[in-house]
């Protein structure tokens, strides 16, 4: 019996040092945690001009996919950062990451028989855009940003085109945007999310015309302004990278 427990306790005491020893490798190896943010959720989209009149709201996936660097991996890799910067860097309580080609935004809005007769298909970059916290008070967050954009939408309609050429029309147009949204921290791996944002471009006429794609409508003709209400649920998965 005796033989037994020391056994035992042996075991235990040689799974304690490999998991010290894998712990240890683990910090060594030269790599900082990351938290990996998937957001994705509802968004209803009112665009101006006539697709407005025909239909207000067009529905979409909102997307904020990046990587987000907390507080602890920001001081431990402060040597990284510019002198001159470092002093802003301190006050920061997580840092984003993206990529300049992740969308922000898909536009998913089918026509349906007898309902909705404007379907509405697209995607939206914003590869430019800063942020700022208005109101941080515990877990919750206010925060206002600015952003640079690219649309495509195709848009096809049994109302709004008239003449025999096309029902549809492609919407390519670059674009600013200003966005207000109050985020909820439940814990370290799951928030939540909601706000406006809304997107100006440089008109582009209700037409189904491809020819005149590039060319610039009258505001009450056209699609310059796209008021968005959206509702995100953000997953963060720790990842450990080379930064």
């Amino acid at each position: 019996m005796k033989r037994k427990i020391a056994f035992s306790i042996l075991v235990f005491f040689i799974f304690l040092t490999n998991l010290n020893a894998a712990q240890t490798q683990k910090k060594d190896d030269g790599k900082s945690e990351v938290l990996l943010n998937i957001g994705l959720g509802p968004a209803a989209n009112m665009f101006s001009g006539p697709i407005a009149d025909e239909q207000l709201f067009h529905w979409g996936l909102k997307l904020d996919l990046k990587a987000v660097l907390e507080k602890k991996t920001i001081m431990e890799n402060l040597s990284k950062v510019p002198k001159s910067y470092r002093k802003y860097a301190k006050k920061l309580d997580e840092f984003s990451i993206s990529k300049f080609y992740i969308p922000d935004m898909l536009y998913i809005s089918p026509k349906i028989e007898g309902t909705n007769h404007t379907g509405i298909y697209g995607i939206n970059f914003r590869p430019l855009s800063l942020g700022l916290n208005l109101i941080k008070t515990g877990n919750l967050n206010l925060t206002l940003g600015i952003g640079l954009d690219l649309t495509y939408m195709f848009i096809h309609s049994d109302k709004l085109f008239t003449g025999d050429d096309h029902s549809f029309m492609h919407f390519i147009r670059p674009g600013a945007d200003i966005q207000a949204g109050i985020t909820y921290k439940f814990s370290r791996y799951f928030l939540m999310s909601a706000g406006w944002q809304s997107y100006f471009y440089l008109p582009q006429k209700v037409d189904g015309d491809t020819d005149k794609i590039l060319e610039w409508g009258a505001l009450d003709s056209s699609i310059w302004h796209n008021g968005q209400i959206f509702l995100l649920f953000h997953f963060r998965i720790p990842v450990r990278v080379k930064i």
